[in-house]
């Protein structure tokens, strides 16, 4: 009953191999042997047929050993992820250009030594290879980077490390992924693969950055600012963020009743619409700098301090707004800054000592308001003193301060003109030296100076000069000379001439040349006349 019960057990589970045997096409004839024991078992026992069947147990387990020990056992093993795998010291969240180091760690686990051990790592995407430290780091290959070592022991471990840099820019939230790393083992001529699989991400956070924007107005037409005048505003922002900025839009609103709008200044495609300019760029890349203008004209009819506000809002896809305005006031006021000055010889031609100078000035109001009271201030040129009674009566008063005159005057409409005249006379101390009269003149309204452009003259000074008239006997013994002298002083009294006679009677002109330097050349005379044979 005993053995009967085993011989059932042992039937039960030789089923059970048999059929799993049955479905490998390679093992034939499975079948017949099941149903050879079926059929000459018959509750007996057999025992060539027992030793068949343990053969064929232990041959199956010959094989499952062997494949085993071949494929399994003897295979190196860098599959165990408690000494095989990647870790960063760098935080979950970067910024953009940031670097990102990764530790790699192997070991071989297997019970085989390994010739030759290659680690390929793929850069992770929006990131650039920095450094690597490993003396085992052999090249950039594409995308990817390559180590490579020499006989790796059973248990043999190591770390291999490098670096990376985050892109500049990127988008907020964009992932940095380290891809899975690839271990290929050689072992004599055969070839082993293994993927270690990385889930190691670090997190971008970057954000556009737009601060103060600088905006600048200008007139055109220069000085204060008037009705009628041309503005210009330029803008200039930059993205000094780490991130481009999406759906960039800047607006301008400027209220129309003061200025009006010069649709074809507007630069880089904005568009004016319903009293707003209004610029939409799309994507304002990081550390782009980006300059947007446009012109108007101040409206007529304007008071004086009426405002001109131009309101600039900055908005993009990254919800940062800005908002600044800029202020220019209309000046309307009294302008004299084209007045001019004019000073003139009375007696026309060279100016000398003595002389009377003739000074006009032209006061202009190119403004937009009467000038309702105004002075125009005079000092007296230096090297000149002013003639009394000469100026113009209208409000006129001496000055000691000033060492001149003052007009206090009133009542100038706009485009209107003034003329003031007066004299000086120059001194006599210039007889000698001569110099020059210089005009020093200004006009103040409303606590404004308008200083004139200064007009000068020159003054001649007294001349000196020597003639000598060399010659034979009528040099010598007539007074031609001298009245020549009386003539040239009476007619010319801002000079001296000294006139010299050096004359030989019967003297011929080879002669005088031969006395010319010791009697002529010596008086260095400016003008030489030469009088031979006159009365012959």
């Amino acid at each position: 009953m005993e053995v009967k019960a085993l011989l059932n057990k042992i039937k039960i589970k030789l089923g059970i191999v048999l059929n799993w045997l049955k479905k490998i096409p390679s093992l034939k004839g499975v079948q017949l042997l099941k149903d050879r024991f079926t059929l000459s078992t018959q509750g007996r026992v057999s025992k060539k047929l027992l030793f068949i069947i343990l053969v064929v147990i232990i041959l199956i387990c010959i094989i499952f050993a062997l494949v085993y020990y071949f494929y399994f056992y003897l295979k190196p093993n860098f599959t165990n992820l408690s000494s095989n795998y990647v870790s960063s010291s760098t935080l979950d969240t970067i910024s953009p250009g940031e670097d990102i180091t990764y530790d790699i760690f192997y070991m071989n686990n297997g019970y085989r030594s390994v010739d030759s051990l290659k680690i390929i790592v793929k850069v992770p995407e929006n990131t650039n290879f920095s450094v690597s430290s490993s003396e085992y780091f052999v090249q950039e290959d594409g995308p990817g980077l390559v180590f490579e070592f020499e006989d790796i022991q059973v248990s043999d471990s190591g770390i291999l490390n490098f670096t990376v840099t985050a892109d500049f820019p990127l988008d907020d939230g964009t992932i940095i992924t380290m891809e899975d790393i690839e271990f290929i083992s050689v072992i004599k001529e055969a070839q082993f693969k293994n993927t270690l699989i990385s889930s190691f991400d670090h997190i971008i956070e970057s954000i556009p950055v737009f601060k103060d924007l600088e905006i600048e107005s200008r007139d055109l037409n220069g000085g204060y600012l008037y009705m009628g005048d041309k503005l210009e505003y330029v803008v200039k922002i930059n993205n000094e963020g780490n991130m481009d900025a999406t759906g960039f839009r800047l607006e301008v609103l400027i209220p129309e009743d003061n200025i009006t709008i010069d649709g074809g200044s507007i630069n880089s495609g904005g568009k004016f619409v319903s009293e707003q300019i209004i610029w939409e760029t799309g994507v304002f890349k990081a550390g782009d700098t980006k300059t947007f203008k446009f012109m108007a004209q101040v409206n007529d009819g304007l008071d004086g301090g009426d405002i001109v506000e131009a309101m600039f809002t900055l908005s993009n896809d990254q919800d940062i707004s800005i908002h600044e305005s800029i202020h220019d006031g209309i000046r309307a006021f009294s302008d004299f800054s084209t007045s001019e000055t004019f000073i003139s010889d009375n007696n026309g031609g060279s100016l000398w000592a003595g002389e009377t100078v003739d000074v006009k000035v032209i006061i202009k109001n190119t403004g937009q308001k009467v000038a309702e009271n105004y002075n125009l201030f005079c000092p007296t040129p230096t090297g000149a003193t002013y003639i009394s009674s000469s100026g113009t009566s209208e409000g006129i008063n001496w000055s000691d301060d000033i060492r001149g005159l003052i007009w206090d005057l009133k009542e100038l409409a706009p485009g209107e003109e003034k003329e003031i005249n007066f004299k000086v006379k120059v001194n006599d101390n210039l007889y000698y030296k001569g110099g020059t009269i210089t005009t020093d003149f200004k006009i103040e309204s409303e606590n404004q100076e308008f200083i004139l452009e200064s007009k000068s003259i020159k003054v001649s000074n007294h001349i000196y000069m020597t003639i000598v008239a060399m010659g034979d006997s009528l040099i010598a013994k007539s007074d031609w000379v001298q009245r020549f002298d009386n003539l040239l002083e009476s007619t010319y009294p801002i000079a001296d001439y000294n006139t010299i006679a050096s004359g030989v009677p019967g003297e011929k002109s080879n002669q005088g040349y031969n006395r010319f330097d010791s009697t002529v050349a010596v008086h260095n005379p400016r003008i030489i006349i030469i009088a031979y044979g006159t009365n012959d």
